[in-house]
């Protein structure tokens, strides 16, 4: 919620996120395909919730949805992409 108020983008804050997504999902011995189904899940669950937000507060303006859903999606993207390098990375250090 903080990176959807914010005008700029945190790469940092997604690239922990995911990191810290990879850490706890191998600490849990769960594949790299169910990690990324936890995150897919946390980011449809945040969707929902953003939508809700919005709706709620008679957010009727296109453009502002469009802001929102692509601001979103950016930040979700760029976790992704952080747990899978993550992951990638603690595979060649393991083996």
């Amino acid at each position: 919620m903080t990176y959807l108020a914010s005008e700029g983008v945190d790469d940092f804050e997604a690239h922990a996120i995911g990191y810290e997504y990879a850490s706890r999902a191998r600490r849990y011995g769960l594949s790299e395909v169910d990690a990324t189904r936890a995150l897919l899940f946390f980011r449809n669950a945040l969707i929902e919730s953003v939508i809700k937000i919005y709706r709620e507060a008679n957010i009727l303006s296109g453009r502002a949805w469009e802001e929102m859903l692509h601001k979103m999606h950016t930040f979700t993207d760029q976790i992704l992409v952080s747990l899978l390098e993550t992951y990638h990375k603690l595979e060649s250090v393991n083996h």
